[in-house]
C-alpha cells in the first residue's frame, strides 16, 4: 500500500473498526499522521455511523458486593455478541460511574467525589475535565453530556443550587477544553427532574415536575443557543406532580423515563406497574409527531422486572436489544415487537447486575490522557 496516494489509503482505511486503526498507527510516520488528522478523524466516524457495523457494549457492573469493574462485548453483524472483556476506566476514585448514552464512542463518567471525565473506551483515551467549585451545602440539580451539532462540539452542563445563592449553571466545551458560565437560568427552582439526562438533536433532555399536582413534563436545553424550553410528553405518568415523581426516582422504580432509540427521542412510561408504553417523537419538537412504538404488558417477559431500557433495533428492524433490570440481576434480551414474544442473549460470565453502552467505534480523544498509563 505503500505506492498508493494518501487520498486512497485515508480511503480504504476510513472503513476499518478502530481497533485495527490503533494498531496501525505504528506502521510509519505518515500513516500515524493521517489517522491522527482531523480530517481523517471525522471520516472515519462519518462512515462508522453510516455502516453502523462497528458497535461495542460497554457494561458497568453495578452489584454492590462486586467490584465495579467495566466489561466490552463486540455486537457482529449477525446481531450476535462475542466474549465479555474487562476494560480499564479513567482514573477517579473511588468510584466511576457511567452514563448509560454514549455520543459517537464518547461516554461521560464522574465519581462519588465529583470528578467528571469524557471516556473513549474503544481506544482506551479520556480527558478529565477541570474541577468546579461546589461549596457545601448545595445540590447538584442536573448534570448531562451532549452533542452541540451546529458547532461539532461535546459539551457537560452542570447546574447546582447553592442553598445560600442563586442557581450556578455552567457549560464545558471538549473544543476549548474550558468550563464557562451560561447566564440562562433553570427555568424554576422548584422543579424536580429524573438523574438521567439524553442527548438528541443538539439538546439535552430531562424529565420535570413542578408540584404535588402539576404534569410531568420535558425539560430541553439547546447546547449551541444555551435556551431552555420545555414541552409536553405524549402520555402521564399514572402518580402526577413533582412530590411522587422524585419519590419513585430515588426509590429506582421509574414511572417514566427517556432515551434514545434510532437516533430520536424516546418516552417510556409505566401505567400502574402492568403496562408499559415505548414513544418515539418522529419530527424533533413537534408535539403531534408522538408515535406509540409499542405497549409491553408486565407479565411473562416482564413481571417482576425493576425497569428496562431498549437499546438499538436488530438490523432488520423487527426485534429490539432490550435490557430487563431485576432488583439482582439483569438480562440483555431481543424483544420482537410484532409477535410480543422474546430471546434471551446468551453472553458467558456477564456481571449480575449492570448498565449498558451501545458505543460506535470512533477515534475522537485520539489525543486524550491513555487510561492504561494511569494505572
Amino acid at each position: 500500500m505503500s505506492n498508493l496516494p494518501l487520498d486512497v489509503i485515508a480511503e480504504i482505511l476510513s472503513r476499518l473498526p478502530v481497533k485495527f486503526l490503533s494498531r496501525y498507527l505504528c506502521v510509519s510516520k505518515q500513516w500515524y499522521a493521517l489517522i491522527h488528522s482531523q480530517a481523517f478523524i471525522n471520516l472515519h466516524l462519518r462512515r462508522s455511523i453510516e455502516s453502523n457495523t462497528d458497535r461495542t457494549l460497554i457494561l458497568h457492573q453495578q452489584h454492590a458486593t462486586d467490584p465495579f469493574d467495566y466489561f466490552s462485548v463486540h455486537f457482529q453483524n449477525n446481531d450476535q455478541f462475542g466474549k465479555p472483556m474487562k476494560i480499564h476506566h479513567p482514573p477517579l476514585p473511588p468510584c466511576v460511574n457511567m452514563s448509560t448514552q454514549q455520543i459517537h464512542g464518547l461516554v461521560f463518567v464522574r465519581s462519588n467525589t465529583g470528578e467528571l471525565a469524557i471516556w473513549n473506551p474503544l481506544i482506551r483515551r479520556y480527558r478529565k475535565l477541570p474541577t468546579l467549585e461546589k461549596p457545601f451545602p448545595s445540590i447538584t440539580i442536573a448534570l448531562g453530556f451532549g452533542y452541540d451539532t451546529r458547532n461539532d462540539d461535546y459539551k457537560v452542563l452542570r447546574v447546582v443550587h447553592f442553598l445560600n445563592r442563586e442557581l450556578d449553571v455552567k457549560m464545558y466545551s471538549l473544543k476549548s477544553k474550558s468550563w464557562k458560565n451560561i447566564k440562562e437560568q433553570w427555568p424554576k427552582k422548584g422543579w424536580k427532574r429524573s438523574s438521567k439526562s439524553v442527548s438528541v438533536n443538539g439538546a439535552l433532555h430531562w424529565l420535570v415536575a413542578e408540584d404535588k399536582q402539576g404534569p410531568v413534563m420535558i425539560l430541553a436545553f439547546d447546547l449551541a443557543n444555551e435556551k431552555f424550553r420545555d414541552f409536553a410528553t405524549p402520555r402521564q405518568p399514572p402518580t402526577y406532580g413533582a412530590e411522587r415523581f422524585l419519590e419513585a426516582c430515588l426509590e429506582g422504580f421509574l414511572e417514566a423515563c427517556l432515551e434514545v432509540l434510532n437516533g430520536k427521542l424516546c418516552f417510556i412510561v409505566n401505567l400502574d406497574k402492568k403496562d408499559n408504553e415505548v414513544w418515539l417523537m418522529e419530527e424533533y419538537g413537534e408535539g403531534s409527531s408522538w408515535t406509540r412504538v409499542y405497549k409491553i404488558e408486565y407479565d411473562g417477559v416482564f413481571k417482576n422486572v425493576k425497569f428496562f431500557n431498549p437499546l438499538m433495533f436488530s438490523k432488520n428492524s423487527k426485534e429490539i436489544l432490550m435490557e430487563k433490570c431485576h432488583w439482582d440481576r439483569t438480562f440483555l434480551i431481543w424483544f420482537d415487537r410484532e409477535i410480543k414474544e422474546h430471546r434471551k442473549v446468551k453472553i458467558r460470565k456477564l456481571p449480575h447486575v449492570f448498565q449498558t453502552a451501545i458505543c460506535t467505534g470512533s477515534l475522537l480523544l485520539l489525543d486524550g490522557d491513555n487510561v492504561i498509563s494511569r494505572y
